[in-house]
């Protein structure tokens, strides 16, 4: 059976040496200043083989650099997940949302994301404050009051140390306490590969959880992205999470075009399918259109999300 809807929701010179005329006594630093030019020679040859890059080599380079900065740029404006797990120093998400759709009373949701740098550790350990991030911080848990959405989402505590952080590799773990009835001990790590070709990136992510409770999960995110323009991004996405019960294992894929329009307002189009892991049976078909845009303050966005999704029952 299949159900349709639409919904409103409000990121180097070699000098050469010409003897003319010489003495007997200046043989010795004569013969002295070849033994060394020739103990040179091959130093010297190298710097000379030495050559600048050529044009394609400094357009791959300048490709290249446009696309990590376009791709830092958007998720921070959208504030992704990944801004939040793949980088260092101190960074806040606070997200606060209100959902229409037909022939429904609005829903509320909330999610919270903080991690602080703790001073004279270079930014390597870190105090998270989290919501439940074994939720999509964009389609997590929705309810009719707005207090209760706030009061509703389990949180957690703990400390972070990075391990690694450059351009290929990233990698950090984690100790907690996840709050609730009963509390919850957890450790989490991450590791994320990068690899690009010119304006292609393609990035691999796994993070793995394990809680005291014996329950786990693990969550495999594939992105390849493509440099469209100076301000188009295309991203194909591939999230695969397996949990241990009683959460049921799920994947999604989702396809984007993400444009920015100006340093305060962007647009994606998204297209997603949704899919339980065990059947590999697909359970909705959803069509974002966001609209996102910097307020006054530098830290404040707003954001209006339309979408039609198909439930397959």
């Amino acid at each position: 059976m299949n159900q349709s809807g639409k919904t409103v929701s409000l990121v180097i010179t070699i000098s050469r040496i010409i003897v003319t005329h010489t003495s007997q006594w200046r043989l010795r630093h004569v013969l002295l200043t070849l033994v060394m030019l020739a103990a040179t020679a091959p130093v010297l040859a190298e710097h000379e083989t030495e050559h600048k890059p050529d044009l394609l080599e400094r357009t791959r380079s300048s490709v290249t650099r446009s696309l990590n900065y376009l791709t830092e740029k958007i998720d921070a404006f959208f504030g992704d997940k990944r801004k939040y797990e793949d980088s260092i120093g101190t960074w806040a998400r606070i997200n606060l949302q209100t959902r229409v759709q037909e022939k429904a009373p609005p829903e509320y949701s909330s999610s919270v994301q903080v991690r602080v740098a703790l001073p004279r550790t270079q930014g390597r350990f870190n105090v998270i404050v989290e919501s439940d991030t074994s939720q999509n911080l964009d389609n997590g848990v929705f309810s009719n009051d707005p207090l209760t959405a706030v009061t509703d989402p389990t949180y957690s505590g703990g400390l972070r140390y990075i391990i690694r952080n450059d351009d290929k590799w990233y990698a950090h773990a984690d100790a907690g306490i996840q709050f609730g009835a009963p509390i919850d001990l957890f450790v989490r790590g991450r590791l994320r590969r990068n690899y690009q070709w010119n304006e292609w990136r393609f990035q691999v992510a796994e993070t793995v959880t394990f809680y005291q409770s014996a329950r786990a999960h693990a969550v495999t995110q594939v992105d390849l992205e493509h440099l469209l323009n100076k301000d188009l991004l295309f991203r194909n996405r591939l999230t695969l999470g397996l949990r241990k019960l009683p959460e049921k294992s799920d994947w999604s894929f989702d396809t984007s075009f993400i444009q920015r329009l100006d340093s305060k307002q962007a647009i994606q189009y998204q297209y997603m399918v949704l899919g339980d892991y065990e059947t590999l049976h697909v359970t909705d078909f959803i069509f974002n259109f966001r609209y996102r845009r910097n307020l006054q303050r530098k830290w404040m966005f707003i954001e209006i999300k339309i979408g039609r999704a198909s439930c397959r029952e």
